[in-house]
């Protein structure tokens, strides 16, 4: 019988195969953190595991002044285009300058990205704290 090999096949596609795939205007993406959350673990990887392929260095939060901090989004890998999501965490501007110099590299002159429209909300401010980017009040 087939079924325990059918039904891990079946949540995977369930899972993973409900994404918007184009540019649905106004769709909000639910896996996007929270602005005043700081991703987990932001030495080991960027924020929600994505980005990987593109080889980038851990996130840099390093800062000597308001003016070196940003907001970053995480990038991932759509039907082979790099894809930003929307900025939701705290970066050093070099840092987030590398990740979209690496995208854009990474992409080329591809025409007619599938990345999808996302409806951002808008940044909270950041700024230097302690030598550290974070978000302010």
């Amino acid at each position: 019988m087939r079924y325990p090999v059918l039904l891990p096949l079946l949540l995977s596609m369930l899972l993973f195969g409900c994404g918007s795939s184009g540019g649905g205007g106004g769709d909000r993406n639910p896996s996007t953190p929270d602005a005043t959350s700081e991703p987990a673990n932001q030495k080991d990887s960027l924020p929600g595991g994505s980005g990987s392929f593109l080889g980038m260095p851990p996130v840099d939060l390093a800062c000597a002044t308001d003016a070196d901090c940003t907001f970053g989004a995480s990038a991932r890998l759509i039907e082979g285009a790099c894809c930003h999501d929307c900025p939701s965490f705290p970066v050093n501007l070099t840092w987030r300058r590398e990740l979209v110099k690496r995208c854009n590299a990474h992409n080329g002159d591809r025409t007619g990205l599938p990345c999808p429209k996302l409806d951002c909300r808008p940044m909270l401010k950041v700024g230097c704290r302690d030598r550290r980017c974070v978000v302010v009040e």
